[in-house]
C-alpha cells in the first residue's frame, strides 16, 4: 500500500495573504513559479492547476511530461507581506516579484543541482522596478535556494 504523507502550513489560508509559490518535481526536474491571492490560498491555486486544462498540466505537457505521470510534486509557499499592494485584487505587485524569482532561477538554474527546467511564464511589469518588490523577490529566492539544498537534490 502507498502512502502520502503532506504537512501544510498556513498557506491554505488565502483570505487577506498573498503568496509566491514554487511548484517543483525532483523527478522530472520541472519547476513552476506562480503567486495567488485567492480565498482557498495556495492549495486552492494548486488545484486549479492541476485540473483538466489547469496552467500546470498544460506547461508539464508542453514539455513532454504528462502530470500523471508526476510522483513527487513538492509545493513551497512563500507569503507576502501584509500589504493591499500585495494581497489587494490588482496583481501587479505579486507578479512583479513572481517575474524577478522566476528571472533569478533562470539566471541561477545552472547553479542548482540537480539542474531544472523552469516550466513557468510570466511577463515583465513596470512593478519589478521597484526597490520593494526586488527586495521582496530576495527574500523568495534566498529561501527557496535553502530549502531547495536541504532536500539534498
Amino acid at each position: 500500500m502507498s502512502v502520502t504523507h503532506t504537512q501544510l502550513g498556513s498557506c491554505f489560508l488565502g483570505n487577506g495573504q498573498a503568496y509566491i509559490y514554487i511548484l517543483y518535481s525532483r523527478n522530472q526536474r520541472a519547476l513552476y513559479v506562480g503567486q495567488t491571492s485567492d480565498q482557498s490560498g495556495v492549495v486552492g491555486r494548486l488545484c486549479a492547476h492541476i485540473s483538466q486544462g489547469g496552467t500546470l498540466r498544460t506547461r508539464l505537457y508542453d514539455h513532454g511530461v504528462d502530470l500523471n505521470d508526476v510522483d513527487d510534486l513538492t509545493v513551497f509557499a512563500y507569503r507576502l507581506p501584509d500589504d493591499p499592494r500585495y494581497t489587494g485584487i490588482d496583481r501587479a505587485y505579486r507578479e512583479g516579484v513572481e517575474y524577478l524569482v522566476q528571472k533569478g532561477l533562470r539566471l541561477d538554474t545552472g547553479a542548482l543541482r540537480p539542474a531544472l527546467v523552469i516550466v513557468s511564464n510570466v511577463t515583465y511589469n513596470e512593478a519589478a522596478t521597484q526597490v520593494s518588490i526586488q527586495n521582496t523577490a530576495q527574500l523568495v529566492l534566498e529561501a527557496f535556494k535553502t530549502s531547495y539544498a536541504a532536500l539534498g537534490a
